[in-house]
């Protein structure tokens, strides 16, 4: 876990005791990326840099500096090893994180190499999201544009930076290659060393890009339901769009600006099809179906506001990958948190359960526990069974 005291560590998740503690430069508002291997994590800060951390005692590996301020997470692409017959050698995955300075790059996760950057033309905030069956990355920035990014990998004889570059901006309009240009990575990047000769050539293109109009800045990551994309919006609407195409599917308002990444659930009781669950500033949590958009049900207002994502029991520990379901954890501003049947809404305690200061972060399921950080400078940690 991270801190605005710039304190990233490890907790034993049985006991509540520090494994381990490292202190890095600046606040940390970014929730860490976790390596293929399980070896290393990944965070940003704001000190414009992104940290490689040995998970087993916190050691610092390397640091790299971004184009700005680091809010959202980074975020791991599958081991890219497959797609060269196993001969890609140790520094063949991929690392992708977003910055403040407009810029998504890709990185060697063992040693920070840069491998490629696209400059989106405005701030990012949200951590970006990878569908790996179509090999697209989905990132959106603060005015209101969600770029749609392919990336590949061949062998370096095969490829080459102009190449690559020219097929980018060859897919969009002119008027969209100015405001999202793309680069390849320079020779010697900003690092304390020079990148060696890779075995691979890891590439991209721009798949598309929509705009959804500069007024609405798009904080919350998208969410990703079968062949959909979904994104909520400071003007309140929740949007679908072909992952595909990036083609509008439906849209709804919810009345209130969406800060907070929706989780994604899948078989909700007797109902097999994908649901969505999003908060807003309305207070109130929404059960979405997203094949079309109807509402399912939705709570009353309860102050779930800002930028803390609902989870599912049964959840990995994180938010916002598709999940089966039975019950889902709402954290409010107020400080309490909440459990409400996923099926229809209706709350499993008759009071939730009121933590000693306003909770801003998104709580984590994990071995039926609920894992949330307070105002009050704790993480509280709080078995399943405590709810009923």
């Amino acid at each position: 876990m991270g801190s605005h005291a710039g304190r990233l560590a490890a907790v034993c998740l049985a006991t509540g005791s520090e494994i381990w503690c490292t202190q890095l430069p600046d606040r940390i508002e970014a929730s860490c990326a976790v390596s293929a291997d399980g070896a290393t994590l990944f965070v940003g800060g704001y000190d414009e840099h992104l940290h490689a951390v040995r998970r087993s005692d916190g050691v610092r590996l390397w640091s790299r500096r971004a184009r700005g301020v680091i809010k959202g997470g980074a975020i791991c692409l599958p081991d890219l090893r497959r797609d060269l017959g196993g001969d890609g050698g140790a520094d063949c995955g991929a690392l992708l994180s977003g910055c403040f300075g407009g810029a998504l790059v890709a990185l060697t996760p063992t040693s920070g190499r840069l491998l490629w950057e696209y400059r989106c033309g405005s701030a990012l905030f949200a951590r970006p999201v990878v569908d790996g069956r179509r090999r697209h990355v989905y990132v959106v920035d603060l005015r209101g544009c969600i770029h749609c990014v392919r990336y590949y990998v061949s062998p370096s004889s095969s490829s080459s930076p102009s190449s690559s570059t020219a097929s980018a901006v060859a897919s969009v309009s002119p008027a969209a290659a100015a405001s999202a240009t793309m680069a390849m990575a320079s020779p010697t990047p900003p690092s304390t060393s020079a990148p060696s000769s890779p075995a691979s050539s890891f590439g991209f293109e721009l798949a598309w890009r929509r705009s959804l109009g500069q007024t609405v800045a798009l904080f919350a990551s998208p969410a990703l339901a079968d062949d959909a994309v979904l994104l909520g919006g400071v003007d309140g609407r929740l949007r679908a769009l072909s992952g595909a195409s990036g083609e509008m599917l439906w849209e709804m308002d919810l009345g209130g600006a969406i800060f907070a990444t929706p989780c994604i659930a899948a078989s909700l009781g007797a109902d097999e099809g994908t649901h969505c669950f999003a908060t807003c500033q309305t207070g109130r949590l929404h059960c979405i179906r997203a094949a079309d958009g109807q509402p399912r049900w939705t709570t009353a207002p309860a102050k779930f506001e800002g930028h803390a994502s609902p989870a599912v029991e049964t959840a990995f520990a994180h938010v916002g990958p598709r999940l089966g379901s039975s019950m889902v954890c709402a954290a409010a501003t107020d400080g309490s948190l909440h459990l409400f049947r996923s099926s229809d809404g209706l709350p499993v305690l008759a009071s939730p359960l009121k933590l000693p200061a306003p909770i801003f972060s998104s709580p984590v399921l994990c071995a039926r526990r609920v894992v949330v950080g307070c105002r009050d400078d704790a993480l509280y940690c709080i078995h399943m069974e405590s709810f009923r």
